[in-house]
């Protein structure tokens, strides 16, 4: 990681690379330890000797089960917070300027995650029904296209941060609603209504069942595309 960094140079490091498992098995604890807190402290040692000292990260709404300032709905959340702890070693002691954005759940065009939206998108093309979770379990979805804004204003601020420091925000719809209007919300984009058998998937041990409001949005952000645009353009 030193040589790369060194070999790049770059202005501002982005760090967007984690491995995500939402209910994960006692095999993939080294994994996640390995992929989301120890890959990023090698990067960011590598920014060190490198010189380099702006810094963007992404979180995860997922680390404020229960509306909490802090509390992991899995290990994957654990290991994002983890990862901000460690961070602000390099922050205090080497001069890092960064920036944390926490985002809440993304989607758009091409989208190859085992995610809700994507499998909705395979429900309509073949056709069949869905096992879904109680109706009113709440989401709150970012476009792709605003999620890549976000990051941008990210970048600028630590552009213009006058000393280190690390800033940590959220990105969010602000259009909370529960999984039924998502539903609702997609027959009315695409003209398509996908059946779905509810509560027939149990929720998971610590689902997030309580819309996230905690944190200050980033400042000069704002989500242009609705989700009724963003289903319409998948």
């Amino acid at each position: 990681m030193i040589a790369i960094v060194g070999a790049v140079q770059p202005t501002v490091v982005v760090h967007l690379a984690s491995n995500f498992i939402a209910e994960h098995k006692s095999h993939e604890v080294e994994p996640l330890v390995r992929d989301n807190v120890l890959f990023g402290a090698q990067l960011l040692e590598g920014m060190r000797a490198a010189g380099v000292t702006r810094f963007v990260n992404v979180g995860s709404a997922w680390q404020h089960y229960h509306d909490h300032d802090f509390s992991p709905t899995c290990l994957y959340a654990a290991t994002k917070q983890a990862f901000v702890s460690l961070l602000t070693y390099w922050v205090e002691a080497h001069g890092v300027r960064a920036v944390t954005i926490e985002f809440t759940d993304t989607y758009g065009p091409g989208d190859t995650r085992r995610k809700l939206i994507p499998f909705m998108l395979a429900a309509e093309r073949s056709g069949t029904s869905m096992a879904m979770v109680p109706a009113t379990v709440p989401m709150d979805f970012v476009h792709v296209d605003d999620a890549v804004a976000a990051i941008r204003v990210a970048v600028s601020r630590t552009e213009h941060a006058v000393a280190a420091g690390h800033e940590i925000f959220a990105v969010r719809s602000g259009a909370t609603r529960d999984v039924r209007a998502l539903f609702d919300t997609w027959a009315t984009a695409r003209g398509t209504v996908i059946p779905a058998d509810w509560g027939a998937r149990a929720v998971r041990a610590r689902e997030m069942l309580e819309p996230w409001s905690q944190g200050v949005v980033l400042p000069g952000w704002t989500p242009r595309v609705s989700l009724t645009e963003g289903l319409r353009a998948l």
